[in-house]
């Protein structure tokens, strides 16, 4: 996953998005429409009242982890893969939680759970896990599609590294070149407005292409807004349903 585009956030960022995205569409109905394919969501904790923020079903738990990554592949318009890590405190090692497939149109996922989670992840309580991370990635790709021109919200920048892998005998191997987009994106807390609930209805009425960001061949990326192709007065609305 080093190459893949990154998105930085905070338990209190998480938090924010959440109460936006509860009053901004509301209701269980919506569109799906992400601005980026592929991504690795990267969410930090400071404490643990931070990590309860983040899902609840931790809240009363001792803090274990100071990071969640959400990696997300856009498989088609109905279906999305997730991946769910988390970097343990005792050794600062990436442990895997879960690997969902999830059908939104028809509201069905395939959950592979780690067994030797330490956060008491099972059969009996993975469903609202599954429910609050797929949610963060929705709601997310939204919030940036709704506020990529908005000066100071969603910021993106080039990052540039070298990462060289040591052998069996340890001995480094060549260094390879990592190239990937870092998004650092600012969850207003500001109460949404009706202003703010047409804009997202005009948005959804323009999803007949997804918006999405364009890398150029000088490695510059440029966001090529969601346009209607056709007879915009034709398109049957493309309705999911969300838990």
């Amino acid at each position: 996953m080093d190459r893949v585009d990154k998105i930085f956030m905070t338990g209190r960022d998480i938090q924010k998005l959440d109460n936006w995205w509860i009053n901004i569409h509301e209701g269980a109905f919506n569109e799906f429409s992400p601005v980026l394919e592929e991504g690795l969501i990267i969410q930090t904790f400071y404490n643990e009242s931070d990590l309860g923020m983040i899902n609840e079903f931790n809240k009363n738990r001792p803090m274990s982890s100071k990071e969640t990554r959400l990696y997300f592949k856009q498989i088609n318009d109905d279906t999305v893969y997730y991946e769910v890590y988390r970097k343990r405190l005792d050794n600062n090692e990436l442990e895997w939680l879960i690997k969902v497939t999830r059908y939104f149109s028809i509201n069905k996922s395939n959950v592979e759970i780690n067994r030797f989670n330490k956060i008491g992840l099972n059969k009996e309580n993975v469903m609202p896990y599954v429910d609050k991370v797929t949610t963060v990635h929705i709601a997310l790709m939204n919030y940036m599609e709704m506020y990529q021109d908005v000066k100071g919200l969603v910021k993106q920048e080039t990052v540039r590294t070298i990462k060289s892998k040591k052998s069996k005998h340890g001995k480094k191997k060549s260094a390879r070149p990592i190239v990937y987009t870092k998004y650092v994106v600012d969850i207003s807390d500001k109460p949404v407005s009706e202003e703010d609930k047409r804009k997202y209805s005009k948005m959804k009425e323009s999803w007949g292409v997804r918006g999405h960001w364009r890398k150029l061949k000088d490695g510059k990326e440029v966001w090529i807004k969601p346009y209607v192709k056709g007879d915009k007065d034709k398109k049957e609305p493309e309705v999911y349903k969300f838990n």
